[in-house]
């Protein structure tokens, strides 16, 4: 959870996914940790509850250096130019952390917007056929899903799957290879 200025890329940065009936903390460094907590009637959660999950987060996983790992570069130019929201600069995180520890497939552990999210960037189909109910999810099924459960999706769904893949490379990295959909099928229906 930052406010103020944008965390670096690769930095330790807490975030928060919001559902119609709870809200999930996260971290981009520790796909693994998340904690989530249903509402109260208010769409509240506890302040004490935040803390103790931030607290825990920091007790398991100090926080590293502010400077990306070397190992790990980020990309300069695309955070420097980065017009993504925090759910988009997430998934660029979590695109990273697939193609450098689980062979390009979102972990299983994330929340289910963030899986489909990732494996459309990533061009995963197969991942996506495997997810949801019955025969799991074609690509544009999944953007679907995903943009309607988002309160501002965004209009144009290749240039946003475009800048999250320019946000997620790094330099000297090869380039993604992606959704293979042509753009006019990532129009949504209204």
């Amino acid at each position: 959870m930052s406010t103020g200025s944008r965390p670096v890329a690769g930095a330790d940065a807490a975030y928060l996914l919001i559902g119609s009936d709870s809200i999930s903390v996260g971290c981009d460094l520790h796909p693994d940790f998340t904690e989530s907590h249903g509402f109260d009637e208010g769409r509240r959660v506890p302040a004490t509850w935040v803390v103790s999950v931030l607290a825990s987060h920091l007790k398991m996983h100090p926080a590293p250096p502010q400077e990306p790992p070397a190992e790990e570069p980020a990309n300069p130019t695309a955070t420097a130019v980065s017009k993504l929201d925090s759910f988009g600069q997430t998934v660029a995180a979590h695109c990273r952390w697939a193609m450098a520890h689980n062979d390009g497939d979102p972990s299983s552990t994330w929340p289910g917007p963030l899986q489909l999210a990732v494996a459309l960037v990533l061009g995963n189909h197969l991942y996506l056929s495997g997810m949801g109910p019955g025969p799991g999810y074609t690509p544009q099924q999944a953007l679907t899903l995903l943009f309607e459960g988002m309160p501002h999706p965004p209009s144009d769904a290749d240039a946003w799957i475009q800048a999250i893949r320019a946000e997620s490379r790094r330099p000297g990295g090869r380039e993604q290879s992606g959704l293979v959909l042509p753009s006019a099928y990532l129009r949504l229906e209204h």
